[in-house]
């Protein structure tokens, strides 16, 4: 990888965009479902900067004097590789410093670069915990762990490129973490009834004792109207999986990143479930490019992982609250579209199937 000379140092970021990655996509297999394209990949430490998996149970870093954090130096094809890293980033504040590469003796024996003798500097962006964080809380024992693959995934990413070894057992492999949860014991999110049903079926589900319950079904126009009108602070979410629409009852998102990313993924929007299986990355579930491609297997993992990361880990309230009706094809969209891409495009895995499987393809 070339060197920037210090005449064209500050002109970097137009001519030579770097990146220093220290979490999950370190990993290929990340940054393939990401869409993320490098050109070079070289290891290097970010200084004056310490990692943690305290907020959360994700890979953050935070300005502490006298702390390394180690990563890969990635120089990106374009800005639409920059933009789409921060997508996946949502909550964290992009910043610009100097990131020191690894230097190699002859005999190929790596030496760390020092920022204060040796190895030229290259200014990088990458991404930063935006809230001011106390030490306390750094050193205390982690409240919300990782899952276990996500250290994986960046400890084999790390590997990969030399990474030093040391530094990959002590921050990475020696972090507490929560261990991986089989399909067969997928959890699901509580279904309310309730909340959408026309006030007949409501007079009639409380007199009924036989009839089991069902879920209303609503258009996508209506979900989409539903949307709009909650206030745009602390009303609810809404957001689809599926043929399924679940509602994360009012929360601030501003303290809950986990229903920040659904409301600005999923709120008003078509099916999710595709971009929520790019960001969080599991070697063990198939890789899918378009949302056609899901299986009951995909969408069971999704139900899942909405199970851990909003209603366990943030005490969020989630329910699903209805079906998306099946629209006639001719019938527009508000926006000019024809009809959700949901409905076209799970229409063959129905919900009532998938439940069981474990099969990627049943």
């Amino acid at each position: 990888m070339g060197q920037p000379s210090n005449d064209t140092e500050s002109q970097q970021p137009q001519q030579e965009l770097y990146y220093f990655a220290y979490g999950p996509v370190v990993n290929d297999l990340v940054r393939k479902r990401r869409g993320i394209h490098v050109d070079e990949i070289r290891s290097a430490f970010l200084v004056d900067y310490r990692l943690t998996f305290a907020i959360g149970g994700m890979a953050n870093i935070v300005p502490r004097r006298g702390y390394e954090v180690h990563g890969l130096l990635m120089k990106l094809t374009s800005q639409e590789d920059w933009e789409a890293l921060i997508k996946f980033d949502a909550g964290s504040t992009p910043s610009y410093h100097r990131v020191i590469p690894y230097r190699y003796d002859d005999n190929t024996e790596r030496r760390e670069g020092d920022p204060r003798t040796e190895s030229d500097p290259v200014n990088a962006r990458f991404v930063e915990f935006s809230d001011k964080v106390e030490d306390e809380f750094l050193d205390s024992p982690i409240e919300t762990l990782p899952q276990c693959r996500y250290l994986e995934l960046i400890a084999q990413g790390m590997n990969q490129y030399g990474v030093d070894e040391d530094y990959i057992d002590a921050e990475i492999m020696a972090t507490p973490f929560v261990p991986k949860c089989p399909p067969e014991e997928y959890q699901q999110v509580p279904l309310d009834f309730k909340l959408l049903a026309p006030p007949s079926k409501k007079i009639m589900a409380r007199h009924s004792t036989t009839s089991a319950p069902t879920l209303p079904k609503i258009s996508f126009c209506k979900y989409q109207k539903l949307c709009q009108k909650q206030p745009a602070t602390g009303g609810d979410t809404y957001f689809i999986v599926d043929e399924c629409i679940y509602r994360i009852h009012q929360v601030d998102i501003a303290k809950v990143p986990a229903a920040k990313w659904f409301h600005i993924n999923g709120h008003g929007k078509p099916d999710c479930s595709l971009l929520l299986h790019k960001l969080i990355v599991d070697p063990d579930i198939p890789l899918c490019d378009h949302i056609y491609e899901m299986t009951p297997l995909h969408f069971a993992w999704v139900e899942n992982r909405i199970v851990e990361q909003v209603i366990q880990k943030y005490q969020c309230q989630v329910t699903k609250v209805a079906m998306l009706k099946e629209e006639d094809d001719k019938q527009e969209h508000p926006h000019g579209r024809l009809r959700s891409v949901v409905a076209r495009t799970s229409k063959r895995f129905s919900l009532t199937k998938r439940r069981g499987s474990t099969n990627p393809g049943a």
